[in-house]
């Protein structure tokens, strides 16, 4: 079985730049900006937001916009630091246990429904994870106060982002590019445009059951009050804006702002403008009133 071709684009590594590297409960975490604490008085809050790559990827994929996001931190008038968490996706980079996990129907991973839910929902439960012990094991006489949380992904970091959103209350602002939060609108998309169509065998019952009550699309009531960024390629084949559009057109009546751009003549890829328009968001975001997350 084959999928019909999509205009992609991968993005680029750059080389590692300083960054700390953390184990926390065996799980391996980068925190990028961490050098930049030393400048700023102890009274400074901290912001926290975890940038998740795509499907087939792995974090290092994320260093270009890290360091990008991270020039925030010049405005010196603010009194918080923003800091970025990245880690490896379930079965990806230094996790990966079996790479056909990763592939589609098309390239023989006839599990491809299960195994795309389970990462992005196993994602979604390492950010809270991180959020439950990141301060205990970067502040342990509890020097520093975070603020906020933020979560941004890419691709199925962007499905795990909506699913963090949706499950997690201590995570107030989120960024999704090129990401869908209806897992099920997403899957059969794909299994009418297979060549030949999939009608059945490749979403077991169970697997529906557990997306009805775990997905992002189903909870409405979670982005009450929070801060959206969705970002989206117009001619997106792989991830299209219409398995999108009827949930965002309800988020954006009950969340506090949701910024929503879809952008022509994109695929799935990331144009220089989508990344100049998440770095504006992130500016104002760090710069909103400060409260204690913890």
């Amino acid at each position: 079985t084959t999928r019909k071709n999509n205009n992609t684009r991968t993005m680029s590594e750059e080389p590692e730049q300083s960054v700390k590297k953390l184990n926390v409960g065996g799980l391996e975490v980068q925190i990028f900006g961490w050098d930049q604490l030393s400048q700023h008085p102890h009274d400074h809050h901290l912001t926290f937001m975890f940038l998740l790559h795509g499907r087939t990827g792995k974090w290092q994929n994320m260093i270009k916009i890290a360091n990008q996001l991270l020039k925030v931190n010049e405005n010196s008038a603010k009194k918080t630091l923003l800091l970025i968490v990245t880690f490896d996706h379930r079965n990806h980079g230094v996790r990966m246990v079996n790479e056909l996990s990763n592939q589609g129907w098309d390239k023989g991973n006839q599990n491809h429904a299960i195994d795309l839910f389970t990462i992005q929902w196993g994602t979604s439960q390492d950010v809270s994870f991180l959020i439950d012990l990141l301060p205990s094991y970067m502040f342990p006489n509890d020097e520093r106060i975070v603020s906020q949380w933020i979560v941004a992904g890419v691709s199925l970091g962007g499905h795990s982002t909506w699913l963090s959103l949706s499950s997690d209350e201590r995570i107030k602002s989120g960024a999704i590019m090129i990401g869908c939060p209806s897992f099920l609108e997403l899957i059969k998309h794909r299994m009418d445009n297979s060549i030949p169509p999939l009608t059945s065998g490749v979403l077991p019952k169970s697997l529906v059951s557990l997306v009805n009550r775990v997905d992002a699309c189903n909870h409405l009531e979670a982005f009450k009050g929070k801060r959206l960024c969705i970002l989206s390629g117009k001619e997106d084949t792989l991830v299209p804006w219409d398995c999108s559009q009827n949930f965002v057109e309800k988020v954006k009546k009950v969340a506090s702002e949701c910024t929503i751009k879809v952008y022509d003549g994109v695929g799935h890829s990331l144009p220089p403008q989508m990344i100049s328009d998440l770095f504006e968001w992130t500016l104002q975001t760090v710069s909103l009133p400060l409260s204690s997350n913890l």
